[in-house]
């Protein structure tokens, strides 16, 4: 048996395990209270989920739980949540204890205090370009950030003990990883970035002769192009269509059109006349304030008593 919410959401009978989120649920979910586990790939494909936040009674959350939500940008958990956390408003679940980094999105700061970036942390986050692993992280797990195809450039801190295999798989535009000078083969020979070894050493070499950032830019700005031509050839063919059904009769609305922009700009000098006149009557009305004011100071005697009558 299984219940469903009325946004067709599936739990256990009992509603303690959110099974199953459908795949066209779009917007932002509130996860109800009393549920205590969220079962593995429980929002998977949920493309058009934005938002959510996690009850304060979750004590379990599965694997792949928020693989290919390509448009969720904030993640919060219930503050009195004793198990996990969103310190420091980071879009992002943190389990308290180990101060692992589990899930993140797109728009994921990871907090200072992270220790551990879990499986699957980020895998397809394609929303994802710069990414900057703050000093204190000593793990990143398996597929952590797998499929994040438009991430660029990397930067690993010294305090990097591991990364499991795959971690940076399908990262096919990763062409800047950045490591401490003179650790570049620690580096390449960790699991995750075996398949990198050249890329941390190219990078290390544009460093130091000071050419980094330039091809840094250079690769964002045709990112943007790319991104660009993507959404024309997405949407290109409902332009077209809604230009070629204001072709016909277009003699007609462009007449129409002209006539509104007439009137509109009639009404606009109408209007300018107007502030005009009222500007010229506030200022005459000054003027003469300032008159009257000046012979009533004129007629003033120092020498007479005031009484209030």
């Amino acid at each position: 048996m299984a219940y469903f919410d009325k946004y067709g959401v599936e739990f256990s009978d009992d509603r303690k395990t959110l099974i199953k989120c459908p795949e066209d649920f779009a917007g932002t979910y509130i996860m109800p209270p009393n549920v205590h586990n969220i079962q593995s790939k429980a929002f998977y494909k949920c493309s058009k989920l934005k938002s959510i936040v996690i009850a304060d009674t979750v004590k379990n959350i599965g694997r792949e739980v928020f693989i290919a939500c390509l448009n969720l940008e904030h993640i919060s958990v219930y503050p009195i949540n004793k198990v996990y956390d969103s310190r420091d408003n980071c879009n992002a679940i943190m389990e308290t204890q180990s101060d692992t980094l589990v899930y993140g999105c797109k728009t994921t700061i990871i907090p200072l205090t992270t220790k551990r970036i879990n499986d699957f942390a980020f895998a397809l986050c394609y929303g994802m370009i710069d990414l900057k692993i703050p000093s204190g992280v000593t793990h990143i797990g398996k597929f952590a950030f797998a499929g994040c195809g438009r991430l660029i450039s990397l930067e690993l801190p010294d305090s990097i003990q591991s990364i499991e295999s795959d971690a940076f798989m399908e990262c096919t535009r990763l062409t800047s990883i950045v490591v401490p000078l003179g650790q570049e083969e620690r580096f390449a020979a960790m699991d995750g970035l075996r398949n990198f070894a050249d890329t941390i050493k190219n990078t290390s070499a544009r460093r130091l002769a000071n050419t980094q950032e330039n091809e840094i830019y250079e690769q964002k700005k045709l990112l943007l192009m790319e991104a660009a031509k993507e959404y024309l050839t997405r949407h290109g063919n409902h332009v077209d269509n809604k230009q070629n059904q204001h072709t016909q009769g277009s003699t007609e609305k462009s007449k129409m059109q002209e006539r509104e922009q007439i009137a509109k700009e009639n009404r606009r000098i109408f209007i300018i006349i107007i502030i005009a006149i009222l500007g010229l009557v506030m200022l005459i009305n000054a003027k003469c304030a300032k008159t009257r004011s000046n012979h009533h100071y004129d007629l003033f005697d120092p020498s007479m008593e005031y009484r209030h009558t």
